[in-house]
């Protein structure tokens, strides 16, 4: 989670993230006013990962049990400034937490985006609550960005990912 009193971060050897205070020869506690904000850029829903490079024809709403293994959320920042925490719950049809995830975002490159992957495994899921609608927020430093909605089903079988071509 992130500090919402610290100014600045530092990352250990160990890849763990640390707020810091920077306390100068007097004892007085020095602030860094750099502004912390981001962009974001992409918000893909899709049924499987999907590399950074790689480009998605649409947004995917409809997921099956018989086909799709994962729902998958793929959101692209630019513009990041320092450390943010994006959480990314998932709500059950009957309105009940299923699960959330949340992850951190540090300043890397702020010209180029930066991805983060969230997702639900579909074969993890109690077959007798997973039919209907779900709703998906979306949170970042704790304030509520996004909401969405995606049907999960196991009725008809449609067609996964692409074009296909039948020859004969």
């Amino acid at each position: 989670m992130v500090d919402p009193l610290a100014n600045l971060y530092s990352v250990d050897e160990n890849g763990a993230v640390w707020s810091i205070m920077v306390i100068d020869d007097e004892g007085n506690q020095l602030n860094y006013n750099q502004q912390h904000e981001l962009t974001i850029d992409e918000y893909i829903l899709w049924g499987r990962i999907v590399g950074a490079d790689e480009e998605i024809p649409m947004n995917k709403k409809r997921f099956n049990l018989c086909i799709d293994e994962k729902v998958v959320a793929r959101l692209g920042f630019t513009g990041v400034k320092g450390m943010h925490e994006v959480s990314l719950l998932w709500f059950e049809p009957n309105g009940s937490l299923y699960s959330y995830s949340q992850n951190s975002l540090c300043e890397d490159n702020i010209e180029s985006p930066i991805y983060l992957w969230f997702w639900m495994n579909l074969n993890e899921i109690n077959e007798d609550y997973f039919e209907g609608t779900w709703t998906i927020k979306l949170f970042i430093d704790g304030d509520y960005v996004l909401e969405d909605k995606i049907m999960i089903n196991s009725g008809v079988v449609y067609q996964r990912y692409g074009n296909y071509r039948i020859e004969a």
